[in-house]
Order: structure tokens, then C-alpha cells, then sequence
């Protein structure tokens, strides 16, 4: 599964907007689309545990991505 996947299935089951998302996490906005669009694939780890975090996310999914 693939990260960007993984947080829009989580977002939209939380029912939350990006910009929210983005406001809880702390991860600027334009890093949270760059995902969702596949602009960026990957992320520093700190913003990967906000993200996380703030999704209520186990990281142990984090096994689970398709890094490639």
C-alpha cells in the first residue's frame, strides 16, 4: 500500500480536510497535496509521526507501505 493512500483513506474516515490535517499535524499544507498528488513519495520521519499522530495511526503500518 502506498503512503499517500494510507492517509487519504484515514482522512476521509476521520472525515477531516487537508487544511485541518495540516493545522493538527504541524506538516505545512503544500507537504500534505505533494503526498496525496505523488509529488513526494517520501517523507522525513518527523513529519511521518505528526502525520501519524494526528491520524491517530498506528506506526506500525508504516511496514505495510510500498516504498517504491
Amino acid at each position: 500500500m502506498k503512503l499517500a493512500k494510507i492517509i487519504d483513506d484515514r482522512v476521509k474516515e476521520l472525515n477531516l480536510s487537508y487544511y485541518r490535517l495540516s493545522k493538527i499535524s504541524g506538516v505545512p499544507l503544500n507537504t500534505l497535496y505533494s503526498i496525496k498528488n505523488g509529488v513526494r513519495k517520501v517523507l522525513t520521519l518527523r513529519n511521518t509521526i505528526k502525520i501519524f499522530d494526528a491520524l491517530e495511526l498506528d506506526l506500525n503500518e508504516l511496514k505495510k507501505i510500498d516504498w517504491k
